[in-house]
């Protein structure tokens, strides 16, 4: 049996894209006019427990071992939550809507000349907990130009791309993740998949990871069973906190509130 792609050495990197799903036309869909957003704000970039979901996944790839992760964003560059989820550990690229899948396939194309074997590509869109190690193996095991990832609910914008198969990637990414050159066994996910399609989903995310049913874990310290508190969080005396719940970093509960279970203030969150 061979080692996973990491173990081996093969040079596998990633693309992240923050833009909403392929249209079955060119007429691309602004970000603001998707479904996967709020305000204006993909939810993807919206904070959870004190995370992103994006942070999350850069995450889940750089300990899987693979340190080059771009970031192609058609989000509003001017917004304050584009601009904290930019790492200095991520290489960062604003785009324009209809400029999103283009610069994927001339990043796609810079990455496999550079010396990529294995191309990650992964829209959000859906926040899904998948294994980076058998994914990449079961790519290998099939021989597959491309895999895609699906979970029990349908396939995911998660991908898996042969670095030499340029002709296979640009079919893809100029189809929008919607269609591949040669339909290949999709890999099945087990693990948490939530489609963040409505702010109902965005909810349901932080009350899952509140209950330790994903892998987010809120950023804070614990100081009672299922109440956790932020970086410079203060509360007032006579205040009720009913477990689960968090108070993220800098947020403020005023004298005599109720912060019921499955409450999530992120930060900077005032109540009176």
């Amino acid at each position: 049996m061979r080692s996973c792609a990491a173990e081996a050495g093969m040079d596998v990197r990633a693309i992240v894209l923050i833009g909403p799903a392929g249209e079955s036309n060119d007429r691309p869909t602004p970000v603001t006019d998707s479904q996967e957003n709020f305000a204006g704000i993909p939810f993807s970039i919206l904070p959870v427990l004190g995370h992103t979901a994006l942070g999350r996944v850069v995450e889940c790839l750089k300990c899987a071992g693979i340190d080059s992760v771009t970031v192609l964003s058609a989000a509003n560059a001017e917004s304050p939550f584009v601009k904290d989820s930019d790492h200095p550990k991520i290489k960062w690229q604003n785009v324009a809507d209809a400029q999103l899948w283009r610069a994927a396939e001339d990043e796609f194309d810079h990455l496999a000349r550079g010396g990529a074997e294995l191309v990650l590509v992964v829209r959000l869109g859906a926040y899904a907990e998948i294994e980076i190690d058998p994914l990449l193996q079961f790519h290998l095991d099939q021989c597959n130009h491309i895999t895609q990832v699906a979970a029990a609910d349908g396939p995911l914008d998660y991908f898996v791309l042969s670095g030499s198969r340029r002709n296979d990637a640009a079919f893809l990414l100029r189809n929008k993740l919607g269609r591949m050159r040669v339909q290949a066994r999709p890999y099945i996910t087990g693990g948490y998949v939530n489609r963040l399609q409505t702010a109902a989903d965005l909810r349901r995310l932080t009350l899952d990871s509140l209950l330790q049913k994903t892998s987010i874990r809120p950023q804070g310290e614990q100081v009672r069973p299922g109440v956790w508190l932020g970086q410079g969080a203060k509360i007032d005396h006579n205040v009720r906190l009913v477990a689960p719940c968090y108070i993220g970093p800098y947020a403020r509960v005023r004298s005599g509130s109720l912060i019921t279970r499955g409450s999530s203030l992120e930060h900077h969150t005032i109540v009176d």
